[in-house]
């Protein structure tokens, strides 16, 4: 029997290594096929190890392979996105899944489709912190917020690239790409200099960063900026002490190949998304595994230190091992958090926080306080960080959140986003009076906009019965997507002027009478004159009442379902079957349903019978959506030329101009007061 044994534990691995071999075999096959130019050849020898072991990771090297053929060799750009996309659904989890995922990126980077690039690298940073490929990951995604021209968004992706592996030859190409992105982009030389400062002082004595650090020299000099002397490393005693247990540890490491895996692994393990080991942290103050089993508590007691000096990467090690250990304080899971975003892993940070508050709901109060504690230590910039960091976490608390983080932007003097953070919050709640209010005055005083500034005044002084109001709150809501509230302030807003109709309609009903009655000439002379003057106020009325409902419409469709959407158009087209409102209804709901082509012509119809807002909006919209913003423009300079009042599309024209033509865009005139009803 155990002769029997043997012989087949002799035949299983001699199997093993006949598949290995061939699976070998098969892939040197095909890349001496592509190597040679045949590549539908290497590509059938690629699936020839796919098929043989599906699920293996040999056979997801081969998709990568054909993929890339498909891409680079082939230009076959949806064949080879394909054979990515396959290897990520076969296996998410996978190193493989990770690098079709960042080749994507590259791809879309290259095509300059920056909203899918921004996806796919972000998912590789987020999803694969352990795996180098997400560092490389994070400074494109840096590159990929910059040629979007969302700059901001760009450097705080710089910062996170140093924070996350300071000693790495990509923390400084993203102190080097900040430095750039300050000086070109943001136009802020101090900061600029600051970046090319701190490479030289920091890198300046490390031989493989001398290509960087020339780098930054030369920008110094161009600036007229002082150079600064690099500092020495190892000038410090604990610096030193540092680098011989590094040595040390080198030394000690095993050598023997399986010996090695396994220590690589478990260092792996522990290193995680922080590329540091915690064990080594507490060796070196010599804290180690106790049989009490109350090694994580100490791990937790160095990570709160390591926290309260800003020593984010250690900290979040400590935190992130002394969880897997056992530990439940949900302190430790916030501070994780914290780490996770201070390093860019903004994903990891959510995850973290909502398994948190799974333990402690009362987590997300404990922010918002230290928020709030910031925000009166004048901290504006962590206080703005603590509450986008919890946002959509709790739908309770978002409201107030936003409402916060307008009043940051208040005094970080950003006006614009002070605005757009009150939208947010009224949208969610368009009955908080204090936000309104805030609204008002930020619209009055920093926006010079007198007009909508009123409106939100009267919202804010509880005057709901108008029309302006309503709509205003209408279209707040649906703008960011709380489709209930858009359609109750719609119909709202209807009824209100089917109120008002009524008068209007009465007062000509009966001086159509007395027309009828008189025979004085100019009696009917100036009855006919009264009654012009209400039929043009019945149809503004008339007008307004069927874009609310036009409006209610594609609130139902966006809130319900688009074929409840359409049912209620169904039924305004058989009452007013070629209005222009209607044109520019069907258009939005063709655009719900992917139907590009109509919807463009709907909208086109609607312009062409009457020149409003709304089509032109959307309209323009949906040409920046396909990066023709240069179509979105001429569209609407057009409308502008007809509607100079419209102070919403003049807004629009200028940043579009700003952004395509930065050096021709005049400076902006004086406010010009606009007519009401004109938004």
């Amino acid at each position: 029997m155990k002769s029997i044994s043997f012989t087949l534990k002799i035949l299983s691995i001699l199997t093993a290594f006949a598949f290995i071999a061939g699976c070998a075999s098969a892939m040197k096959n095909a890349e001496d096929l592509a190597a040679k130019g045949d590549y539908q050849g290497a590509i059938v020898a690629y699936q020839q190890t796919i098929q043989a072991e599906p699920s293996s990771s040999d056979a997801r090297q081969a998709q990568l392979a054909i993929a890339a053929l498909y891409i680079d060799k082939m230009n076959k750009l949806e064949e080879g996105l394909k054979a990515y996309q396959k290897v990520v659904e076969d296996a998410p989890r996978s190193e493989e899944a990770a690098e079709a995922l960042y080749r994507m990126g590259i791809h879309y980077f290259k095509t300059e489709d920056y909203k899918n690039a921004e996806e796919m690298f972000s998912r590789v940073v987020n999803e694969f912190p352990q795996l180098s490929r997400s560092q490389d990951a994070q400074l494109l995604l840096a590159k990929t917020y910059e040629k979007a021209s969302e700059y901001d968004r760009a450097a705080e992706v710089y910062d996170a690239v140093v924070k996350r592996a300071p000693e790495s030859k990509r923390a400084v190409q993203a102190m080097l790409g900040k430095g750039k992105l300050y000086q070109d982009k943001l136009k802020d030389q101090e900061i600029a200099i600051e970046a090319y400062k701190e490479i030289v002082k920091n890198y300046g004595m490390d031989a493989d960063m001398q290509k960087q650090v020339e780098a930054a020299k030369k920008e110094l000099q161009s600036l007229g900026a002082e150079i600064p002397k690099p500092i020495n490393k190892l000038a410090t005693p604990e610096a030193r002490r540092a680098a011989r247990r590094a040595e040390r540890r080198e030394l000690d490491r095993p050598r023997g190949s399986s010996a090695r895996q396994s220590t690589s692994e478990r260092t792996a393990a522990r290193t995680q998304s922080f590329g540091v080991d915690p064990e080594i942290i507490m060796q070196s103050i010599q804290i180690t595994l106790d049989a009490q089993g109350t090694y994580y508590d100490a791990m937790f007691m160095v990570a709160n230190m390591k926290f309260g000096e800003e020593s984010y990467r250690e900290a979040g090690a400590l935190y992130e091992r002394a969880i897997q250990l056992g530990l439940k304080d949900p302190i430790a899971y916030r501070n994780l958090a914290e780490c996770y975003r201070k390093i860019g892993l903004a994903d990891k940070a959510r995850e973290v926080l909502k398994r948190g508050m799974a333990k402690d709901p009362k987590m997300i109060d404990s922010i918002i306080e230290s928020g709030e504690a910031q925000y009166q230590f004048e901290n504006y910039d962590a206080a703005l960080e603590l509450y986008e960091s919890i946002l959509g976490l709790s739908k309770g608390k978002d409201s107030k959140l936003y409402h916060r983080i307008g009043l940051v932007y208040k005094k970080l003097k950003d006006t614009d986003k002070e605005i757009e953070a009150y939208e947010r919050s009224i949208a969610i709640n368009p009955n908080n009076q204090e936000v309104l209010q805030l609204m008002a005055e930020a619209l009055y005083y920093r926006k010079g906009n007198r007009t909508k500034a009123g409106i939100y005044q009267d919202a804010a002084d509880g005057k709901v019965n108008s029309y302006d109001v309503q709509k205003e709150l209408a279209d707040v809501c649906y703008k960011h997507g709380n489709y209930n509230w858009a359609k109750t302030k719609y119909e709202t807003a209807a009824r209100i002027l089917e109120r008002q109709i009524k008068k209007p309609e009465g007062e000509k009903a009966e001086l159509e009478n007395q027309k009828e009655a008189t025979t004085d000439l100019t009696e009917k002379a100036k009855l006919r004159k009264e009654i012009t003057k209400l039929q043009r106020e019945i149809d503004d009325l008339s007008w307004k009442i069927l874009l609310m409902k036009v409006k209610t419409a594609l609130a139902v469709a966006h809130k319900e379902s688009i074929e409840a959407g359409q049912q209620q158009m169904d039924e305004l087209v058989a009452q007013n079957p070629d209005h222009a409102i209607i044109h520019y209804g069907l258009g939005e709901i063709a655009l719900m349903q992917g139907d590009t082509e109509t919807a463009i012509a709907e909208f086109q119809k609607s312009i062409e019978l009457e020149n409003f807002l709304e089509p032109n909006l959307a309209l323009g919209e949906y040409y920046i959506s396909q990066e023709n913003k240069e179509a979105a423009l001429k569209l609407w300079e057009a409308y502008t030329k007809k509607n100079y009042r419209d102070r919403t599309m003049r807004n629009r024209v200028k940043a579009l101009q700003q952004e395509l033509q930065p050096e021709e865009t005049p400076k902006s005139k004086a406010s010009t007061p606009i007519l009401k009803g004109s938004q």
